[in-house]
C-alpha cells in the first residue's frame, strides 16, 4: 500500500508540474490556481488519517469539484467519487449524489432517487441547510411522484431560511410566494411569471428562475443563468457561470443558446431600466 501510495503521488506531482508550466502565463493563473486545488485533495485524499485510503471528506469536495468546475469537469469522476463518500455517510455527499439524480448530468435522471436521498440527509444531525430547500421543491412543485404540499413547503423553507440565512435566496423568494397565495402554485410557469416580476428589481432572483426552467426548458434557463453570470451576486455568478459553460458545451447547440444572449438582453433592455437592485461584487461586462 504504503509503494502504491507513493507511485500515486508521484504521477499527481508530474501532473501539477505540467499544470505549473501550463500556468506560467498570466492568462492561466485561475487554472492554475484550479489544478493546486485538485491535486491537493488527491493528496489529501490518499493520505489523511495515518494513511488511511478512503477519506469522505475529501471524496465529497473531489466530487463535487468534478461536478462543477469548468475546466476539470468529469461526470464519470464526479458520481464515482460523490457515491463513495455518501455510501460513507457523508450527508453532504448524499445531498450532492441526490442533486445527481435530480439533474440527470453524471447518471440517468430519476426525481423519485433524488427525493428519497435528499430525504435520508436529513436523518443527519450534520446535513447541509440547502437540503431543506431541495426538499421544499419536491412539495413546491409536486415533482417526481411528490404530491405538492402548501404546509410541508412551508416548512422546509423556513429551516433553510432559518439555516442558510442569506445565502438561501430560492427559499426566502418561495417563502414569499407562499405567504402571499397562501397555495402553492397551479403550476411551474405561475412561479416563473411571479418570479420575472420580482427580477425587475432585484439581480438575485436571476440564479433561482433558472433553477425552476432548468427541469422544463433548457433554452430558457439559459437566459436567466446567462444573465445571473453577468449580473449576480458574486457567489450565484460563479454558480451561474458554471452551468452556462455545461449548457454551452454539452446540451445547447450554439445557435440556441446566443439566441437566448439576445433574449436575455432583449428583457434586460425592457424591463430594468436601471432601478435593478445588482450587487457590488457583479460584473458589468
Amino acid at each position: 500500500m504504503a509503494l502504491l501510495k507513493r507511485v500515486l503521488l508521484f504521477c499527481l506531482s508530474i501532473v501539477f508540474i505540467i499544470f505549473y508550466l501550463i500556468g506560467a502565463t498570466s492568462s492561466y493563473a485561475k487554472e492554475l490556481t484550479s489544478a493546486e486545488e485538485i491535486l491537493k485533495d488527491f493528496i489529501e485524499y490518499h493520505s489523511h488519517n495515518d494513511g488511511q485510503l478512503w477519506d469522505t471528506y475529501y471524496e465529497t469536495n473531489l466530487g463535487w469539484t468534478f461536478y462543477t468546475d469548468v475546466k476539470y469537469r468529469n461526470f464519470e469522476l464526479a458520481y464515482k467519487f460523490t457515491k463513495k463518500a455518501a455510501e460513507g455517510k457523508e450527508p453532504y455527499a448524499i445531498n450532492n449524489l441526490a442533486l445527481m439524480y435530480e439533474e440527470g448530468y453524471s447518471v440517468k435522471k430519476d426525481l423519485n432517487k433524488a427525493f428519497e436521498l435528499y430525504l435520508i440527509t436529513l436523518d443527519y444531525e450534520n446535513a447541509p441547510w440547502y437540503t431543506d430547500s431541495n426538499i421544499g421543491t419536491f412539495f413546491m412543485l409536486g415533482k417526481g411522484n411528490v404530491e405538492p404540499s402548501y404546509d410541508r413547503a412551508f416548512d422546509h423553507f423556513t429551516k433553510a431560511k432559518k439555516n442558510g440565512g442569506e445565502d438561501a435566496d430560492k427559499s426566502i423568494l418561495y417563502l414569499e410566494f407562499l405567504e402571499e397565495h397562501k397555495r402553492v402554485p397551479d403550476n411551474y410557469m405561475e412561479l416563473a411569471f411571479w418570479l420575472e416580476e420580482k427580477a425587475k428589481d432585484n439581480a438575485e432572483v436571476f440564479i433561482v428562475l433558472g433553477w425552476l426552467l432548468d427541469d422544463y426548458n433548457k433554452k430558457s434557463a439559459y437566459e436567466w443563468y446567462y444573465l445571473a453570470s453577468l449580473l449576480a451576486p458574486k457567489k450565484a455568478q460563479m454558480r451561474a457561470t458554471q452551468i452556462t459553460a455545461l449548457l454551452e458545451s454539452e446540451i445547447l447547440e450554439t445557435k440556441d443558446y446566443m439566441d437566448a444572449r439576445e433574449r436575455a438582453f432583449a428583457w434586460l433592455g425592457r424591463n430594468m431600466e436601471g432601478n435593478v437592485k445588482v450587487s457590488s461584487t457583479s460584473c458589468s461586462s
